[in-house]
C-alpha cells in the first residue's frame, strides 16, 4: 500500500499475485477460485517461478476460456516465493496486494472481500488470512 488513505472497502483496489512452482495440476482450480470471487481483483499476476512444467500453458488456457484477463511472469529459474513477493510489492499500486499460493483455492467465494474488509478495519495491520 502506499502512503494515501484507503478507500472504502468496497471501492479498494485489490490485485491478486500468485506464485507458483510447478503446479500444472493446481493452477485451474486456484484460478476458478479467483474468477468466482464476490470483488474481483484488478490484476491477476501468475508468476511461474522456473518450474518447467505446463502451468503456464494450463493458465492461460484456463484463463481464456473464462474471460479472465491474465498477466504471466515466467522466470528461467527459481528465485523463490519471498523475493517473488518483495518484488511484485514494489512493482505495483493497489491497495491491497492479495498473494494466493498456486496450489490453494477459496471455497467461499467472498473470501478476498472479506480479508479485505479485515485489513481495512485495523490501522496498522498488515495483512489479514484466513482459513
Amino acid at each position: 500500500m502506499s502512503g494515501r488513505s484507503l478507500p472504502s472497502t468496497e471501492r479498494a483496489v485489490v490485485d491478486v499475485v500468485i506464485p507458483a512452482y510447478k503446479e500444472e495440476d493446481n493452477i485451474v482450480y486456484c484460478l476458478a477460485s479467483v474468477v468466482r470471487q464476490t470483488m474481483q481483483p484488478r490484476n491477476v499476476i501468475l508468476v511461474d517461478d522456473g518450474g518447467k512444467d505446463a502451468t503456464i500453458e494450463r493458465a492461460k488456457a484456463f484463463a481464456a476460456s473464462a474471460g479472465l484477463e491474465l498477466t504471466v511472469i515466467e522466470r528461467a529459474s527459481s528465485i523463490g516465493k519471498t523475493p517473488t513477493i518483495k518484488r511484485q510489492a514494489r512493482e505495483f499500486d493497489a491497495d491491497v496486494e492479495f498473494i494466493l499460493d498456486g496450489d490453494t483455492f477459496l471455497e467461499d467465494e467472498k473470501y478476498i472481500a472479506r480479508c479485505v474488509e479485515e485489513l481495512f478495519k485495523g490501522v496498522g495491520i498488515a495483512s489479514a488470512c484466513g482459513t
